[in-house]
């Protein structure tokens, strides 16, 4: 059973992160990158999974609280709020 989906009673690798995850596999750019995912990330799927999850919360919530965005970046925000907020 896996918790890193939407759909826990469907086999393994059909939603959720493993599919994305299997699709990045099959589909990389880069053969390196698909050699690491296939054979490295997914056999560890629940090792990789929650520091997949950790590192997406935290890249939400430094943008969200500008805390890790470059100065530009706020100010076109500041801007953009100033005339559409």
């Amino acid at each position: 059973m896996s918790v890193y989906t939407d759909q826990p009673q469907a086999p393994f690798g059909t939603t959720g992160l493993a599919y994305w995850m299997g699709l990045m596999g099959k589909h990389a750019a880069i053969p390196l990158q698909a050699d690491f995912v296939n054979n490295i990330v997914l056999p560890h799927f629940y090792l990789f999974a929650p520091l997949v999850y950790c590192l997406e919360v935290l890249t939400a919530i430094s943008l969200m609280s500008r805390c890790c965005v470059p100065r530009g970046a706020r100010r076109h925000t500041r801007v953009f709020l100033q005339a559409f907020g």
